[in-house]
């Protein structure tokens, strides 16, 4: 199981348009696949904006398919998703 919970982001509280703006991307992906039962691939980037160190591994990806099995709120007030491994034919 993976859970993400991603705080409320609005220009009002001086969060950054491109930060609103990559949440919403992530939003909208989540959703989709949670409205429509999608199997996806799970991967996990590392990035620098918190201070990780530069080098070594950037990205990991999990050779199952997962599944959103809950997910709730907005960009604006904050949401939350929950991944499952699923058994995939291909396995």
């Amino acid at each position: 199981m993976f859970y993400k919970k991603v705080p409320p982001l609005t220009k009002e509280q001086g969060v950054a348009t491109l930060s609103i703006s990559h949440a919403q991307e992530l939003f909208d992906a989540v959703s989709e696949s949670f409205c429509k039962s999608l199997k996806c691939r799970l991967l996990i980037v590392k990035g620098t904006k918190f201070g990780t160190t530069k080098g070594g591994i950037k990205a990991a990806a999990d050779e199952g398919h997962w599944q959103v099995k809950a997910f709730n709120g907005t960009v604006a007030n904050g949401f939350d998703f929950t991944l499952e491994r699923v058994l995939s034919s291909c396995m």
